[in-house]
């Protein structure tokens, strides 16, 4: 719902490409986890592909997190979450 129009996702709870949807979406993404992680939120990196913009994963808990950062629709998000 955050991430822009029809957005898209690919991959599983530790990594994951992740597409922006066709219109603005107020610079954020939430990616929700198939499975909670055992007892910590996990520890995540993302990186925007397509623009290099500069886009950091916010409020991590055991459930999801959130990208936030300048999107533009289309952008390609790469992210890899690891629990420790």
């Amino acid at each position: 719902g955050d991430c822009g129009t029809s957005p898209s996702i690919g991959g599983n709870d530790s990594v994951g490409r992740g597409t922006v949807g066709s219109v603005a979406n107020g610079g954020k993404c939430t990616v929700t986890f198939a499975s909670n992680w055992a007892t910590n939120a996990p520890v995540c990196s993302v990186h925007n592909e397509t623009t290099g913009a500069l886009v950091r994963p916010a409020l991590p808990t055991v459930t999801k997190v959130e990208f936030t950062g300048t999107l533009l629709a289309s952008d390609v998000l790469s992210y890899r979450c690891e629990q420790y």
